[in-house]
């Protein structure tokens, strides 16, 4: 649900039927800086043998919010539990967490249309997080690695243990 919320009472703009978290952390909405698009995760769903259990969900959706009425322009099936996301300052890159696929998804972002750039696995055991500042992963003791966000580089050559690999997005 979309409300301009310039003015007092906040106006209802639209309703988009996207699939989110049943269940699940807040960083699964994420606005381009720009405000023309969305991009929202579903990091869980009802099971659809059994509507009374919660299973991993797959989906990342993107919404256009420039049109009349604003709607999803693109669904993507991705690893489970996508869960947080962050939009690159300059809204062309995403980031994406895979908390039960243990990965990191990095996509660019041109035209409302989202492109697999890289995906980063992560050791076992691990629960990735995007941060403000960086991707960061690892969890429990499990090996981190901190990618800084803008270039997804290494920030520390010794927390990489455990890391398959460092990304780069084109320029």
């Amino acid at each position: 649900t979309i409300y301009d919320i310039a003015q007092a009472p906040a106006r209802l703009v639209a309703r988009v039927d996207v699939p989110t978290s049943v269940v699940g952390p807040p960083q699964s909405i994420a606005i381009a800086p720009d405000m023309s698009t969305v991009v929202v995760t579903a990091a869980t769903r009802f099971d659809p043998t059994d509507r009374t259990k919660v299973v991993d969900g797959n989906t990342l959706s993107v919404i256009d919010l420039a049109a009349n009425p604003p709607g999803v322009v693109q669904s993507l099936t991705v690893g489970a539990g996508p869960a947080g996301l962050a939009i690159s300052p300059d809204g062309r890159m995403v980031v994406v967490t895979e908390r039960s696929a243990h990965g990191v998804l990095v996509y660019s972002l041109e035209g409302k249309r989202l492109t697999l750039k890289e995906r980063l696995a992560l050791p076992d055991r691990s629960m990735p997080a995007a941060s403000r500042q960086y991707a960061v992963t690892g969890f429990s003791g499990a090996p981190a690695c901190f990618l800084d966000r803008n270039s997804l580089q290494p920030i520390s050559k010794p927390q990489l243990a455990g890391c398959s690999g460092a990304m780069s997005m084109p320029r």
